[in-house]
């Protein structure tokens, strides 16, 4: 999950924050825990955008095949259960742009 933060959830949240998709009055205090969190409404406006986000071609730095994010979230996770089962060392993906 940590090495798809930055190309595809930070770079996500920067664009529909910058863009005005979503606004402070989109997040609500949870309570108890004091988390804030996207109202409901909100959610029908994140989730298209996310959609878009991991759906969105281009190139893969170590390979040059052009993939989406989708695509790649299972290649690593087999990539990593193939690491584990056969005790060798697991290469994290890794995004430079």
């Amino acid at each position: 999950m940590e090495e798809f933060r930055s190309p595809v959830v930070d770079r996500l949240t920067l664009r529909l924050i910058n863009n005005r998709i979503l606004t402070n009055n989109d997040f609500y205090l949870h309570q108890p825990s004091g988390s804030m969190r996207l109202k409901h409404e909100s959610l029908k406006r994140y989730f298209p955008e996310y959609e878009k986000a991991v759906n969105n071609e281009f190139t893969h730095p170590q390979t040059g095949e052009k993939i989406a994010f989708r695509r790649l979230f299972r290649i690593q996770a087999q990539k990593l259960a193939q690491a584990i089962i056969q005790n060798t060392q697991y290469i994290p993906f890794h995004y430079d742009r």
